[in-house]
């Protein structure tokens, strides 16, 4: 596969689709030229080919070389997939239906890509579930896939030697901006996610979460990484490597 000088990668979820341009650099990282992020309240057909054609299109005003529609694994068994990659080739892309283990390797390999962490764990909270993926000398070791509501130690991942957690997912970036975070790439503090935990509010779920996660992998913060899956997809069609950090 010939790289291209700017890849775009537009991820259709069960509750929205994200489009991130990025392009590589001399140094081996990928920075992002457009994100953008379209709700599909319902999921249907004609929102989806609507928010599709809509992001395309922005892919293509950023100059984009190549742009791929990617599905998510969850959406394996909707009725309008085949509909949607028809509808991404006669836009001149490249579909892909992504697996779970797609999902958790490019789920790492976006998160490290903004941090200098060797060892750590990587969390996407999303409604539906969380996807863990532990590494070590920033390398991925190993991954699982819990509940929200579950304990982290029932994945049986051992965090071992945790010197960051990185967070990410549609619920995360709804902490991030309740909170406040700057560019949902700030990091959430113990202490702001333990309030959100105790509220009865729409956000208390995912607070919990991500309270649990810092208590397992003795963490007083948790680094936002936005649209990391988009991000780890991208750097891979980029050819771009996890940068090294001694």
């Amino acid at each position: 596969m010939i790289s291209p000088g700017r890849a775009a990668v537009v991820l259709i979820g069960p509750e929205s689709a994200t489009l991130g341009v990025y392009a590589r650099l001399d140094s081996g990282r990928v920075r992002a030229h457009a994100r953008r992020t379209a709700p599909l309240p319902d999921a249907a057909w004609p929102a989806v080919r609507e928010a599709l054609h809509q992001l395309v299109a922005l892919a293509r005003a950023r100059r984009a070389d190549a742009v791929t529609v990617a599905l998510r694994a969850t959406l394996r068994a909707v009725r309008w997939r085949t509909s949607a990659a028809d509808e991404a080739r006669r836009l001149g892309c490249e579909p892909l239906a992504l697996t779970s283990d797609d999902e958790l390797r490019w789920l790492f390999l976006g998160s490290l890509h903004d941090q200098r962490a060797q060892n750590g764990v990587v969390a996407e909270l999303e409604r539906d579930g969380m996807a863990l993926a532990r590494f070590r000398g920033r390398l991925l070791a190993a991954t699982a896939r819990i509940g929200l509501g579950a304990a982290p130690a029932d994945s049986g991942l051992v965090p071992g030697r945790c010197e960051a957690l990185i967070a990410s997912g549609s619920l995360v970036a709804q902490l991030a901006a309740r909170l406040g975070a700057a560019n949902h790439q700030a990091a959430l503090t113990r202490t702001a996610v333990a309030r959100l935990a105790r509220t009865r509010g729409p956000d208390a779920a995912a607070a919990l979460a991500l309270r649990r996660l810092m208590d397992w992998t003795g963490q007083d913060t948790a680094a936002v990484a936005r649209d990391a899956l988009v991000h780890g997809l991208a750097a891979t069609l980029l050819h771009a490597p996890v940068p090294y950090v001694g």
